[in-house]
């Protein structure tokens, strides 16, 4: 997965390298589109407990040890969103867009997490559109698991890594 992922940001990459210069040196403006955005909210269960495991933490029988004090938290997330739009032909279009996002709880800091989203959106025409995604979640914290070999108790988190490409078609409006 993370050879899929350098392989497509390089490729982003260098078609934005390759791409930039040579509608800037053809006289064109590449107007850059920043969104910031900041949400806050309240979370009744932060860790996605199934009914019963909620049931455990709040009676405190859980089977493994928590790091978690509490199941809800107030949450706020940040995030910041760039894209521009390029002509690549007269019906040929390329939306190169990036997206990260981080989320800070008041109480439970052991599960901030931050994620990045790339996409390339070519168009042609307004009917075909071909996507090349890419979204990347590090370090997003699950649970305490006990290690059986050393009787100890580790907070356990994983990266995840989703590559996708995709391919739609509008029909044309119907008259």
């Amino acid at each position: 997965m993370k050879k899929a992922f350098s392989f497509f940001f390089h490729c982003f990459a260098a078609a934005n390298i390759c791409l930039l210069p040579h509608l800037a040196s053809a006289g064109e403006k590449i107007p850059l589109t920043l969104k910031l955005t900041w949400k806050s909210s309240y979370e009744d269960n932060i860790l996605k407990y199934s009914r019963r495991d909620l049931d455990r933490f709040e009676n405190h029988t859980e089977l493994y040890p928590s790091e978690i004090t509490t199941a809800d938290d107030w949450i706020n997330t940040f995030g910041l969103r760039a894209y521009t739009d390029l002509n690549l032909g007269r019906k040929v279009k390329l939306r190169p867009y990036y997206s990260f996002r981080i989320s800070r709880y008041s109480v439970n800091q052991i599960v901030n997490s931050q994620s990045h989203y790339l996409l390339a959106r070519f168009s042609y025409r307004y009917r075909v559109y071909f996507y090349l995604q890419y979204y990347y979640l590090p370090g997003y914290y699950l649970r305490v698991y006990k290690d059986r070999d050393l009787d100890e108790y580790h907070s356990c988190d994983f990266d995840l890594h989703r590559p996708t490409a995709r391919l739609r078609y509008r029909l044309p409006p119907y008259e």
